[in-house]
């Protein structure tokens, strides 16, 4: 029996939330065209999941039980172990994985307290390994690069985030000399490391730490990528955080445009154009600096200038500060509906050579 029931995109979550505990599987939800939501018995529970903010234990057992659900298409990778010792797990995402395909990252929570960030990763990965079965645009994604899909970068600092401070954002490396701890994750990278925008001060919120990559977090996730590197091209790398609705390019330390601003520039318009498409949340994209104060040491700027990956991208998720960090649950969903639309027109102006 086929029963259709028409929703606006304010109480769809409501609905999803109904359908789910009503217990029914094998339907399939649309919105205008944009996308169909397969819930089966197979990815109902991780659907759950993404309507609700978990612990980094929680996220890490998410990791395990994706890649038991999607064995042929899904693969758990550590890439390495934060200060405290909890494991940076990844996963693989991709098709008939082999090193001659070219790889994908991204990653959220490098900033512990945007607790958006990883919900939102997590959203769009899902999306990803079940849309494959029935959508060809997706099955064209996994079936050309390999996804290194990294939920939480900052284990240490999102537990404290749980269990002593709401908005902490920093890592919890302890500071010679000061009382003060962690290092802001994303002043840290080498690229133009030390420059304006970033602090010398261990009790300051975007201090840049003692040297580049003295984070062992940002060490760990640097040298994968550069390893993986040697084996695979990377065609994108996203870096997500919240909060202010929008698509970053480099360069973050400069106003100076990069020799692929033009093609950047493209993609991060089209992947804003599509984000606004969903619910109507409109984001601004280019230049950092034509947004906000210079700063460096940070991901998109390392990712492009020295992993040489000419999709480099950081991405302020929602909201512009009615919320801000402590955006709530009801969100979750819409921001990953947004953002996986974003995703999938930043992809597809890849592959499709920058057209404009």
């Amino acid at each position: 029996m086929n029963v259709k029931m028409l929703s606006s995109p304010r109480h769809c979550v409501s609905l999803l939330l109904a359908v789910f505990v009503s217990g029914c599987y094998g339907y399939s939800i649309r919105y205008d065209g944009y996308k169909v939501l397969r819930v089966d018995a197979s990815n109902e529970r991780h659907l759950r999941l993404m309507n609700q903010l978990q612990h980094d234990r929680e996220i890490a057992q998410w990791v395990k039980d994706i890649a038991a659900t999607y064995p042929s298409l899904a693969t758990e990778v550590q890439v390495g172990l934060s200060y405290e010792g909890r494991e940076l797990r990844a996963l693989k995402v991709g098709s008939e994985q082999s090193e001659s395909k070219e790889a994908i990252w991204f990653h959220g929570t490098l900033h512990s307290r945007e607790w958006i960030s990883p919900a939102t990763v997590m959203f769009m990965t899902n999306q990803l390994l079940v849309d494959y079965s029935h959508d060809p645009d997706v099955q064209k994604y996994l079936d050309t690069y390999d996804f290194y899909i990294l939920p939480v970068m900052n284990p240490d600092g999102y537990e404290y985030t749980w269990t002593d401070n709401r908005l902490w954002r920093k890592t919890r490396s302890p500071n010679e000399g000061s009382p003060c701890y962690g290092t802001d994750g994303n002043r840290n990278f080498e690229f133009m490391w030390g420059e304006p925008g970033a602090s010398d001060d261990p009790c300051d919120n975007n201090y840049r730490g003692p040297f580049a990559h003295s984070e062992i977090e940002v060490k760990s996730v640097t040298d994968f990528i550069l390893d993986t590197s040697e084996k695979q091209t990377f065609s994108l790398f996203i870096d997500f955080h919240c909060y202010g609705q929008m698509w970053i390019t480099p360069w973050a330390y400069s106003i100076e445009e990069p020799l692929h601003y033009s093609e950047q520039h493209t993609c991060a318009g089209r992947a804003a154009s599509a984000i606004e498409s969903v619910h109507g949340t409109p984001y601004i994209y280019g230049n950092i600096i034509s947004n906000a104060d210079p700063a460096s040491g940070l991901t998109l700027d390392w990712g492009y200038g020295t992993a040489n990956i000419k999709h480099s991208y950081l991405v302020e998720l929602r909201d512009r500060g009615e919320y801000g960090f402590l955006l709530p649950e009801d969100q979750i969903i819409p921001s990953g509906e947004e953002t996986y639309a974003g995703l999938k027109a930043m992809l597809d102006c890849i592959l499709e050579g920058q057209v404009v």
